[in-house]
């Protein structure tokens, strides 16, 4: 979620910029510390996946516009669960959700280390990992995924994070296979092996 806009003109949108809604606008609400990924992320990201991105099922956790798993969702994955705990963001996914008809989807308003405690038998192939900057969430998120081994193996893990902060400590089995820095962003692509 990297804070830059394009233009003043697009304030409070980000766009889908491929698959079956490419060009539709998300709507951003305005909340504070909300970073939605840039489109220019999302392509680098979205290139990097494309091989393995059809039928994925995917997660999309500390969702905010839900900008990830919409685009997975457009570019062909087969389901994304959004979890996103402001009032006010889910309920943009969930209007969002139902202006595209994305009913293989599923939008949860709860704390996103709440969640996943209580998935962990389920089994995801790609999680979106993008938890706010201010907040230790990032390390929280990265246990609970391992402990509870949420993604299968051969699956993948997409982390943004501020690129001052180090991400050394990651478990045996996540290898990073891309790693990119975009201003004051750092996101990497880990494959669980």
């Amino acid at each position: 979620m990297v804070t830059r806009r394009n233009n003043s003109k697009n304030r409070g949108k980000v766009r889908i910029t491929s698959g079956e809604w490419k060009n539709r606008n998300l709507e951003v609400p305005d909340i504070d510390g909300l970073r939605p990924t840039s489109e220019r992320v999302r392509e680098t990201l979205f290139n990097w996946l494309m091989p393995s991105i059809h039928k994925s099922v995917c997660l999309d956790l500390f969702a905010g516009s839900g900008s990830l798993g919409f685009e997975a969702l457009s570019r062909g994955a087969k389901h994304c669960t959004f979890v996103e705990k402001s009032k006010l963001a889910f309920s943009q996914i969930k209007t969002t959700r139902t202006s595209l008809n994305a009913v293989n989807s599923e939008v949860h308003n709860c704390d996103a280390i709440d969640f996943l405690s209580s998935v962990h038998n389920h089994n995801f192939n790609l999680v979106f990992l993008d938890p706010p900057f201010s907040d230790d969430y990032l390390i929280s998120s990265i246990e609970s995924i391992h402990e509870y081994q949420l993604v299968s193996s051969g699956g993948y893990i997409y982390i943004e994070f501020n690129k001052n902060n180090d991400l050394s400590d990651l478990p045996d089995n996540w290898s990073v296979i891309r790693k990119k820095i975009y201003g004051n962003v750092c996101f990497i692509l880990i494959e669980v092996v």
